[in-house]
């Protein structure tokens, strides 16, 4: 673990992010990846997991592995609105509701419905998002510069404040800000 020694002693290595280009379920048998994730939980780092609905299971898999390493999902849990394909996205993420230590970015709602207006495609998402997570086990996102994409930036936060439902005060103070200082351990 030579390379986390290396790297660890940094206040501003906090994670690790996934690439798109490889779901996580081919770490399930491998044994470096295994480690490594055990490493990470032992670390006290995080997992970001930038992956489409069709790695949910494996993500699961991965939660039950490693239930001390808090892992998040990117982008409202990447949702293929434009594929349409809500449906299997929403039954395969459902169940990840059930582990603790999976949290959800809040963010990107532009760039999943661009060219078309976002609130009408999003909403239903945000709701999911926002009934099986909760406010506590979410945060918002910029995604900047990449969600210019979709839109401005000011709409994109513009849409991500109005879509959220209506929460006290404490719960609003969380998701725009407190949850990820919390999650990622900065200040």
């Amino acid at each position: 673990f030579d390379w986390f020694d290396q790297y660890g002693e940094s206040d501003y290595f906090v994670g690790m992010r996934t690439s798109p280009v490889g779901p996580p379920d081919s770490w399930m048998d491998n044994t470096a990846a295994q480690n490594s994730l055990a490493e990470m939980a032992r670390r006290g780092l995080v997992l970001d997991l930038l992956v489409g609905y069709q790695a949910f299971a494996a993500v699961a898999q991965l939660a039950a592995t490693h239930p001390n390493l808090p892992m998040i999902l990117d982008h409202c849990a990447n949702p293929p609105i434009r594929a349409q394909q809500l449906d299997a996205w929403a039954a395969a993420l459902i169940p990840l509701a059930a582990y603790p230590n999976i949290h959800i970015k809040y963010s990107s709602a532009l760039l999943y419905t661009y060219p078309e207006p976002a609130a009408p495609l999003m909403q239903p998402v945000v709701d999911l998002l926002f009934e099986h997570f909760g406010p506590a086990r979410m945060m918002w996102g910029s995604n900047w510069p990449v969600e210019l994409l979709g839109g401005a930036y000011e709409d994109a936060f513009m849409f991500m404040q109005q879509a959220t439902p209506t929460l006290s005060a404490d719960e609003y103070e969380g998701l725009y800000g407190k949850n990820a200082a919390q999650f990622y351990k900065v200040q």
